[in-house]
C-alpha cells in the first residue's frame, strides 16, 4: 500500500519529485523538535548547516499523547526545506490560531 501511495505522489508531483532519504526525514525531525524546544524556551533557534539543501513546502503536525496539540504548514517551494521545517514547526508550537502556545511540560510528550 505504501509504496502504491508513493508512486502515485510521484505521478502527481512530477519527475523531478525526490522522496526524502530516511537520514534527511530524521534530520528534518531533529532540528524541527529543536526548533520547538528553543521557541518554547523562548531563546533563538541557530539552526544547523546540513547537507539537505533542496527547496521544498512543509507541514508539521504536534501531537501530545495522540492529542493535537498543534499544526502549521508552508506549501510553496521558496526557500530550502530545512528553513521552512524549522519555521513551521516553531510556529506550530505557539503560533496556531486554534491551540494556546506549547508549554515546557509539554515538550516530553511530543
Amino acid at each position: 500500500m505504501r509504496s502504491y501511495w508513493l508512486d502515485s505522489c510521484h505521478e502527481l508531483l512530477g519527475r523531478n519529485t525526490r522522496i526524502l532519504a530516511n537520514y534527511e526525514r530524521r534530520t528534518l525531525l531533529r532540528l524541527a523538535r529543536e526548533a520547538v524546544t528553543a521557541r518554547v524556551n523562548t531563546r533563538a533557534f541557530l539552526g544547523a548547516e546540513v547537507s539537505i539543501s533542496r527547496s521544498g513546502g512543509a507541514f508539521v503536525t504536534l501531537r501530545t499523547a495522540e492529542v493535537l496539540r498543534g499544526c502549521i504548514g508552508h506549501i510553496e517551494p521558496a526557500r530550502p526545506l530545512v528553513d521552512i521545517v524549522c519555521q513551521v514547526a516553531a510556529a506550530a508550537a505557539s503560533e496556531g490560531p486554534r491551540f494556546p502556545a506549547l508549554s515546557q511540560t509539554e515538550l516530553a510528550e511530543l
